[in-house]
């Protein structure tokens, strides 16, 4: 759950949660993509 200042606001701590899970997103999405161009292109020289 989001925690909420007290004007409603989203607090740093939240905002610090969901960018720190964005950069785990997008390295996980970097990683896949990696290992699938990888395939690919293992794919070819075989």
């Amino acid at each position: 759950m989001m925690e909420l200042g007290d004007d409603g606001i989203l607090t740093k701590e939240a905002i610090g949660m969901i960018q720190t899970k964005w950069d785990d997103t997008l390295w996980e999405l970097e990683v896949l993509l990696f290992q699938a161009a990888k395939a690919q292109r293992d794919a070819m020289i075989a």
